[in-house]
């Protein structure tokens, strides 16, 4: 099973998951910093110095430069790289916070590609998929569950139990659970699942 981190623009200071580096854009700027192992960079890199991209052109690295006019952002098309590289789990760092705008698309990408998951320094936002699942008591502390589409959901062994619970697009109710000890969730659709510290 291979593992990729796309590394984007939002700094992030914690740990990665094993796997091969992909630099996003000024991510790359971030990985060289960081003097992590880097397999490509992808970007229009509008947003990195010269000093950064001449590093980047001296490295023995993949480097695929992007038109900054184009229809898809740089993470769009650096996730769609790692899908066609085989990868089998897509992290991505760096997608969230900063400009809202740039975080709601990206938020949206996994309703695109459920493979993803997205962190941030306090947060992993994932799609779980519909049927049963089993959730380990971790080092987060809150869990909560939006709708891609409406959906029964079922909570067991959480703070706030649900049965069956209709939950909409636009529902507030799943913010913020807490596990009492491993727990059980069910749904009839995929949800997006919010694990905070």
């Amino acid at each position: 099973m291979k593992s990729v981190n796309l590394v984007a623009s939002v700094f992030y200071d914690g740990e990665y998951e094993l796997g091969d580096f992909i630099g996003v854009d000024s991510g790359a700027k971030y990985l060289i910093d960081k003097n992590l192992p880097i397999k490509t960079v992808i970007g229009d890199f509008d947003s990195i110095d010269d000093i950064s991209y001449q590093k980047l052109i001296d490295k023995d690295i993949e480097l695929i430069k992007l038109s900054p006019v184009k229809n898809n952002t740089d993470l769009d098309i650096a996730i769609q790289y790692a899908l066609k590289e085989d990868y089998d789990f897509i992290n991505v760092y760096g997608a969230l916070g900063n400009r809202v705008d740039h975080t709601l698309v990206n938020l949206n990408l996994l309703k695109k590609y459920p493979m993803i998951k997205l962190y941030d320094d306090t947060s992993i936002v994932f799609v779980l998929k519909k049927g049963k699942h089993i959730i380990n008591k971790s080092n987060y502390q809150y869990y909560s569950f939006f709708a891609i589409k409406e959906c029964e959901i079922t909570l067991n062994d959480f703070k706030y139990p649900l049965h069956n619970y209709c939950l909409k697009m636009d529902d507030t109710l799943c913010i913020s659970n807490e596990l009492e000890s491993n727990a059980s969730i069910e749904t009839s659709e995929d949800i997006i699942v919010v694990m905070s510290k």
